[in-house]
């Protein structure tokens, strides 16, 4: 059985003060925010099998991970992983980083990736549309 590989991201550099920023952000308090979140990719010539996208990040309560998307990637292929997500948070970001998971052994070419605080959920963009 292969082992799960898992790579960091670009967009992790600074990620935790980009989460920071949000405008629900508190200092001390317990504070959620909704963030758009996507990696493209693209896997090598011999891949076949899962990625996943996660975001990990560290607060006053300690470590959390949060499934971010998921799909089964062919050879070669240029892959989307995304999600809008609602993070919960008790005061500050500490840490942030997104992880991309497979069971390649080789680095995955990352074309690009970000996290954005939302300006609408879904919920409300489908209710404006009803």
């Amino acid at each position: 059985m292969t082992n799960l590989t898992q790579q960091n991201l670009p967009a992790s550099n600074s990620l935790a003060d980009d989460l920071n920023q949000h405008p629900s952000a508190s200092g001390k308090q317990r504070w959620s925010g909704t963030f758009n979140v996507l990696t493209w990719l693209q896997t090598p010539n011999d891949f076949l099998g899962p990625v996943t996208l996660q975001l990990h990040y560290q607060d006053d309560n300690g470590l959390h991970c949060i499934h971010i998307d998921q799909c089964n990637a062919q050879k070669n292929a240029v892959v989307l992983l995304t999600n809008q997500v609602v993070i919960t948070v008790k005061g500050r970001v500490q840490k942030a980083q997104l992880l991309v998971e497979s069971r390649c052994q080789q680095t995955l070419r990352i074309i690009e990736s970000k996290v954005q605080a939302s300006k609408i959920s879904i919920e409300q963009y489908l209710a404006k549309q009803a």
